[in-house]
């Protein structure tokens, strides 16, 4: 697994958001039902105490339309200050998966080219 490109995660302050879903649109309600995920990891954000500010970013991020044929998924990391890291993967996301805290967790799926591994990772900062 190549991580060179997350080294910055490390060095960042936190907490950090992190949000995965499936962003396909190749159904006839693929649109409707991005939104409702999108919407879903915004709303688990905000229950695990996520502010406003990150968890509108992180929401806008993943409700970007990609032109990437389905299937495919989107991973981002945040602050409050940007969005660290956003990562798309060829391969359907289930159900959205998000965290928020000081530990950066990152989706070995979003940082493995071609691999059908789902594993998340977590980063512990301390």
């Amino acid at each position: 697994m190549k991580t060179a490109r997350l080294s910055h995660l490390y060095e960042a302050e936190g907490p950090f958001a992190t949000g995965m879903v499936d962003v396909s649109h190749d159904s006839e309600n693929g649109a409707h039902e991005h939104e409702l995920r999108v919407r879903q990891a915004g709303q688990t954000l905000t229950e695990l105490g996520a502010d406003a500010v990150v968890t509108q970013m992180v929401q806008e991020r993943l409700s970007e339309q990609l032109p990437d044929a389905a299937p495919v998924g989107r991973f981002v990391v945040a602050t409050k200050e940007a969005v660290l890291l956003d990562e798309t993967m060829h391969a359907r996301v289930d159900s959205p998966v998000t965290s928020w805290g000081a530990d950066v967790v990152v989706s070995s799926r979003a940082v493995m080219a071609g691999t059908p591994v789902a594993a998340l990772l977590r980063w512990d900062q301390s």
